[in-house]
């Protein structure tokens, strides 16, 4: 098991646990699911969420000391920033995608669920691994005749009262069986819950939405707005040389009177608009640039020039693109550019590095 604690403090009332379960994608498929992993780590402990990373899921629940656990595969990423913590609040036992398999007890599906951990362990149940061909009897649950979707998603379960014969056991069987049994209320998730999380399937599915994200990223969005501008290592001496993204309006907090400031952007509507908002100022340039791809090319226009700052955001640790970068790729690629940095003797700042990745998790070996 490798812990990643939280940034500046650990919350108490949950952690998260990724499931090292990379041994069942393949292809550029297990590359996607490794590298959004990593970025996921990166997103939570930034909010200051403990992240357990291992391949042992029993054990793990069993030794975490928090109120609730949020268990994930490694192909689960939130979106949204913190949505889905906020919409997972609540008193419960369990809450997750309840699945109605027919001839198999109920299952919990293992790309997310969140448990209680203090009734877990005061219990001393176990979740339940999958047994196939496991023959048993036990009591069937109520559900809604209402699904999701298709016919095996119901909306709700309850404790029920007849028996029935299955022939397998499938993951989550034993700690659902276990709340019916006791009535602990087992909640199913919601559509806000739903869409604030996204999963890439064995079989490819859910990379649509990774592609279309990045294709958005670089041909759509234009931040209005700098994230982290409160905590700027502003320097003391007017700032000669000014390099950024083009977003915002950081610039006019940084840049003197006769400051040459250059923007940089993978993003060609970005910098169109960045050109609209500053074409009456002087001393200004506009660059297509992809920093981390081409972090050689962003390296070249900014020049050995006294009072340098450059200003990188969440470029190396960024939703849009992480998944088509490995943890190891961007942190070469961060490293690069922070040498020349040191070199010349700039200030460089970051919202979030992927250096804030200290030990690299279990896939990457």
């Amino acid at each position: 098991m490798i812990k990643y604690s939280g940034k500046t403090y650990s919350r108490d009332d949950f952690c998260i646990v990724i499931i090292d379960d990379t041994h069942k994608y393949s292809g550029i498929t297990k590359e996607y699911v490794k590298n959004i992993a990593d970025y996921t780590i990166l997103n939570c402990i930034s909010m200051n969420i403990d992240v357990y990373i291992t391949r042992d899921e029993e054990s793990t629940l069993q030794h975490v000391d928090y109120e609730k656990a949020v268990v994930i595969s490694a192909g689960t990423e939130f979106l949204y920033g913190d949505d889905f913590f906020k919409y997972i609040q609540g008193d419960y036992f369990l809450l997750g995608h309840i699945l109605d398999m027919g001839d198999a007890y109920y299952t919990l599906h293992e790309q997310c669920y969140v448990v209680d951990l203090v009734q877990l362990q005061y219990l001393e149940t176990a979740i339940g691994q999958t047994e196939h061909c496991e023959p048993h009897v036990q009591i069937e649950p109520n559900r809604s005749k209402e699904n999701i979707h298709d016919h095996y998603t119901p909306k709700w379960i309850v404790q029920g009262e007849n028996e029935k014969a299955y022939k397998h056991k499938l993951h989550g069987w034993n700690v659902i069986s276990y709340a019916m049994d006791n009535d602990l209320i087992v909640e199913v998730f919601n559509d806000n819950q739903r869409k604030s999380k996204n999963y890439i399937y064995p079989d490819g599915g859910g990379i649509d939405w990774v592609h279309k994200r990045q294709h958005y990223a670089l041909t759509e969005l234009f931040y209005e707005e700098n994230t982290g501008s409160d905590s700027l290592p502003i320097p003391k001496n007017p700032i000669q040389q000014l390099v950024l993204p083009a977003s915002g309006d950081l610039w006019r907090r940084l840049a003197a009177p006769g400051t040459e400031i250059k923007f940089f952007d993978a993003n060609p509507l970005a910098l169109k608009i960045m050109r609209e908002k500053t074409s009456h100022l002087k001393n200004i340039e506009y660059h297509l640039i992809d920093a981390v791809s081409d972090t050689e090319a962003l390296i070249d226009i900014i020049y050995d020039i006294p009072d340098t700052y450059i200003e990188m955001s969440n470029i190396f640790a960024f939703e849009c693109t992480a998944a088509f970068y490995s943890a190891k790729y961007r942190l070469q690629k961060e490293q690069m550019l922070i040498d020349h940095a040191n070199i010349i003797n700039a200030t460089i700042h970051f919202d979030q590095r992927a250096g804030d990745l200290k030990q690299l998790p279990y896939w990457h070996y």
